[in-house]
């Protein structure tokens, strides 16, 4: 393994969503690590996520869009970080059908200038001194598009991506890309599969599934719920991050997916319908009422027409990243998804927060 690279000072773009509080938790558990938080704290930077981290002296945070040159270069500027862990994005397909072009000015538009920002930040250090700065780019497996089974994605497959918001991810992945061959930026990408855990905004397939569950509601299904995806739970996607940053090689790309990471039978592969009725037991363990009509959740749920360019499958092969990384998920799926619903039926304030700050979204189907 290569020395470990220091993390004294790291900027998160995104650091008030799901997997960016995560990971603020996770980098102000070493004590010789200063965090900034770089937020916009739009629908899914749900203020509670990170109100508990305000106490720490090491925790730091600007409410500023990523599109914000100015005050993104002010905050790069002043802070001088370290490492860059850019996370902020949108990242709701269903949004992204319904407003693209919000998504091309976060996800493209705001890569472009976080780019643009910390290219001059690190072309005023000394060679040496820029050399050592990392930025970390977080994408999606979304990118690849559909994978047929049994195979998995590997590093330098081509790009298929079917929505707006993996459009948009693909975009900035190659400007990523672009910045490094042309400027000779040190940049790594990072593809992380579909998490779930604690804290992850109500329009999820987990969230969605668990509140409705716990309420008694009717779950909306896309189609007939077979489309399958790859697990990882957050704690183990952040670990993942923090080792891309520590070790990662400029220039590369990693994946992180559940499961043994090889390709070859990813047990973290479930459809959707499976996760929806493990979430429905999970609810009957927790709350064994059955809800307002009483009776098993899984007869809560619904097939609803499917969203439109739904894939049905995604996979990466994560095998390289592991040995390069010596990073390995530890969280089983069928674990995470229980002690998660148990996180939502224990924390309504947070919900309640959350649904306020998506000004009262809608549901998504899931």
């Amino acid at each position: 393994m290569p020395p470990l690279r220091p993390l004294r000072r790291v900027l998160v773009t995104g650091g008030a969503g799901f997997i960016g509080s995560t990971l603020l938790r996770r980098l102000l558990e070493r004590p010789a690590t200063r965090v900034l938080n770089y937020d916009a704290f739009t629908y899914a930077g749900v203020d509670a996520s990170v109100a508990p981290l305000r106490p720490d002296l090491r925790y730091e945070e600007v409410r500023a869009d990523v599109v914000d040159a100015a005050a993104l270069a002010y905050a790069v500027g002043r802070f001088d970080p370290d490492v860059v862990l850019h996370l902020a994005a949108e990242s709701h397909v269903d949004r992204s059908i319904a407003d693209p072009e919000r998504f091309v000015r976060t996800n493209v538009e705001g890569t472009a200038t976080l780019l643009r920002v910390w290219r001059e930040h690190v072309g005023g250090l000394g060679p040496g001194e820029a050399a050592r700065r990392l930025l970390v780019h977080v994408s999606t497996d979304e990118v690849y598009g559909p994978i047929s089974p049994p195979k998995a994605a590997r590093v330098g497959d081509p790009y298929r991506p079917s929505s707006p918001y993996s459009a948009t991810k693909a975009a900035a992945d190659h400007l990523v890309g672009a910045w490094r061959r042309t400027y000779g930026l040190s940049a790594v990408i990072v593809h992380p599969t579909n998490n779930h855990g604690p804290r992850q905004f109500p329009e999820k397939l987990v969230p969605v599934a668990t509140l409705r569950a716990l309420r008694g509601e009717p779950i909306p299904l896309y189609g007939d719920g077979s489309q399958v995806r790859d697990w990882l739970h957050v704690d183990d996607c952040v670990a993942g991050l923090i080792a891309a940053a520590e070790r990662g090689e400029p220039g590369a790309t990693y994946h992180l997916a559940g499961g043994p990471g090889d390709g070859a039978a990813p047990t973290e592969e479930w459809s959707n319908r499976r996760v929806v009725e493990a979430i429905c037991d999970a609810v009957d363990q927790v709350a064994p009422d059955g809800g307002a009509s009483g009776g098993p959740r899984r007869r809560l749920i619904e097939h609803v027409a499917d969203r439109p360019g739904h894939d049905a499958r995604y996979a990466l092969d994560s095998a390289a990243s592991r040995r390069e990384l010596g990073w390995r998920p530890r969280v089983a799926l069928a674990d995470g998804l229980a002690a998660t619903v148990r996180w939502y039926a224990q924390n309504a304030a947070w919900v309640a927060e959350a649904a306020r700050a998506g000004e009262g979204p809608q549901e998504r189907r899931v």
